[in-house]
């Protein structure tokens, strides 16, 4: 039987206290039908434009990623990062197979390595729920950071647990406890990390809401 490589931390890998997937390939056979589904939706939502320069938190596989390179265009600059090396691993095979100058890093989102005012867009898909608490608020303060005033970041995460079925609770309840997940819950947390015009709703993707705000402009 095949199972899911869970960890806070990893030998030759990134220091986290957040929750990695090491098992890259499984994952995504398993769940890159559901993702992809989502992947134009959340490019809409993120607003990216043709010449921008775009950053994945929390990259994954790297499908959303490369669907944010299509349209961000050769202009354009699109990074993703993960804390999983074998994430990244994945992710730059499929850019290479693509022939998609996508830059994927292995990083953590609380220790970003990019410069202040970066990107125009920053997003990030079912990842800030794997950071507990307090690297929560750390990870949108770095997001923040490497925002251009005036850059959008995009949340995307699991809908409130009422709107669950009662097999899926019991699938997914233990042990990240995903049901008890809601996007609004980012919402104070990005209040007091200099986000303004926030939204939140529903993603119209089945289990999938966001959260969405702008980094404050200088006066």
């Amino acid at each position: 039987m095949h199972s899911f490589s869970h960890s806070h931390q990893h030998e030759n890998e990134t220091n986290s206290e957040g929750i990695l997937i090491h098992n890259a390939g499984l994952y995504d056979s398993i769940f890159g039908h559901f993702l992809n589904f989502s992947n134009g939706r959340i490019i809409e939502l993120a607003g990216i434009k043709p010449g921008d320069t775009v950053l994945d938190v929390g990259s994954g596989p790297g499908s959303l990623t490369l669907k944010a390179k299509t349209i961000a265009g050769q202009r354009g600059k699109v990074y993703g990062v993960d804390g999983s090396k074998e994430m990244v691993a994945l992710a730059q095979h499929k850019a290479s197979k693509a022939g998609a100058a996508v830059d994927f890093q292995v990083a953590l989102a609380q220790e970003l390595p990019f410069p202040d005012n970066t990107f125009d867009v920053v997003f990030s898909r079912l990842f800030i729920h794997h950071l507990p608490g307090d690297l929560k608020l750390s990870g949108f303060k770095e997001i923040e950071r490497v925002l251009k005033p005036g850059g959008s970041c995009l949340v995307v995460d699991f809908e409130p647990p009422k709107l669950l079925g009662v097999p899926l609770k019991k699938l997914v309840s233990n042990p990240h406890r995903m049901t008890q997940i809601n996007v609004k819950d980012f919402v104070p947390m990005m209040k007091v990390t200099n986000y303004t015009e926030l939204e939140t709703g529903p993603t119209g993707r089945w289990l999938l809401s966001y959260v969405k705000g702008r980094k404050t402009k200088p006066l």
